[in-house]
């Protein structure tokens, strides 16, 4: 009898503990733990005024570098955590200009899984993020992802689609382009977009292809102007592009990836 109790005095023991320690987990404040969660999985981002708990919280500010988002929120599994992976839900931002919302899904920084995302930004934020744009002086960008996935470093997964408006060129173009749609996927080394006209004075069909760990991009197809009655756009074009064919303007430009560097394509 003596052995059963002590027994069973053990297993409640151990029960005992296991619910203060998960007690203690689930009302962890979130500014302990953040240090080691960024660390772990978003080496390099900060963030201030953070309130809640570990599991469900809220930043007044995130940065990375030189960008900057207001009002970041989050909601963990507990579950996954424990077992040294990370998934949950996110939001970030706070007006028109930046945002998103999504699910992720993580073992580390080069392990993760991205699902449903929506985000929102002005091209300036992105700049701010990744570098200037060449090019480009101003314009809005929106991303639905339905999917992505990268395992050890390499993009296996990639099914989204960026919608480009009120797109304006630097000089020489010095011209309001109007709305693109970008359709992504994966490619060996990085990604490749596929890029048409949405409602802009040019016609365009082009691949952008991304070399992410050699820092360097090529876009190839063509363009055409769609309304050209006084015949600039077309001059323009002629002057940066070369002669047309049979009608087109054919493109083939190659650089560097902002922000990446790499060797000469």
């Amino acid at each position: 009898m003596f052995f059963m109790s002590r027994r069973w005095l053990i297993l409640f023991a151990i029960l005992g503990l296991s619910a203060f320690f998960m007690s203690l987990l689930a009302n962890l404040p979130a500014s302990l733990a953040g240090r080691w969660l960024l660390d772990r999985f978003l080496p390099g981002v900060t963030l201030e005024g953070v309130s809640g708990t570990i599991w469900e919280g809220q930043a007044l500010q995130l940065q990375y570098r030189d960008f900057q988002v207001d009002a970041v929120g989050w909601r963990i599994i507990p579950g996954e955590l424990l077992a040294g992976r990370f998934k949950g839900a996110f939001f970030f931002g706070n007006s028109d200009r930046l945002g998103g919302r999504g699910g992720l899904a993580a073992a580390d920084a080069a392990n993760f899984r991205l699902d449903g995302i929506q985000a929102w930004f002005a091209l300036a934020d992105v700049a701010a993020l990744a570098g200037e744009i060449p090019g480009v002086k101003g314009g809005a960008m929106r991303l639905d992802l339905a999917e992505a996935a990268m395992v050890n470093g390499e993009l296996t997964v990639l099914k989204a689609t960026l919608e480009l408006a009120d797109l304006a060129l630097a000089p020489p173009w010095n011209l309001e382009v109007g709305a693109f749609r970008l359709e992504a996927g994966p490619s060996p080394g990085g990604l490749r977009l596929h890029i048409r006209d949405v409602r802009s004075p040019f016609y365009v069909d082009a691949i952008l292809q991304l070399w992410i760990q050699q820092g360097r991009f090529r876009i190839k197809g063509w363009m055409a102007a769609r309304e050209d009655p006084d015949g600039q756009l077309t001059n323009q074009m002629r002057t940066l592009l070369g002669p047309p064919q049979k009608g087109r303007f054919p493109i083939d430009y190659a650089g560097f990836i902002p922000g990446l560097g790499g060797p000469p394509p």
